[in-house]
């Protein structure tokens, strides 16, 4: 499945672009009920994974690289999330913003959800962000 941007995060973005809003760090999470990502959803929508020794991670602006063309594309160098113990299903991940909690975007994993049992990574990179709407 494509990464989801959802319609509040456009909005924003442009807000951000306006000088109408000021920009926040972004966080990537894992979620572990199942289901899809939709572009109204929340990050309530979510349920983040828990135990394990799991943890959030917050994304490093420099981790990210924009191709200028139309449209421009933003691509996310490999995350990895480690794990201690067993979590259970993951079936994807969603991100946020760091401080207001906003939702982002989402993807659920194509050839997911992992069964999460011990130690453990899920690698996480975002090969295309745009904003152009899916037709």
């Amino acid at each position: 499945m494509a990464i989801v941007i959802t319609n509040v995060a456009k909005g924003r973005m442009l807000q951000m672009r306006l000088n109408k809003l000021a920009p926040q760090n972004l966080v990537l999470r894992l979620y572990s009920n199942d289901h899809t990502p939709a572009v109204g959803d929340v990050a309530g929508d979510y349920t983040e994974v828990t135990g394990g020794g799991y943890a959030a991670i917050t994304l490093d602006p420099n981790d990210w690289t924009v191709t200028e063309a139309s449209p421009a594309t933003a691509a996310l160098l490999e995350q990895v999330v480690a794990f201690v113990a067993a979590v259970g299903d993951v079936y994807g991940y969603f991100i946020t913003e760091a401080v207001s909690g906003m939702l982002f975007a989402a993807e659920r994993f194509s050839d997911g959800p992992y069964d999460v049992q011990g130690i453990a990574e899920i690698g996480v990179s975002i090969d295309t962000l745009d904003l152009a709407d899916a037709a």
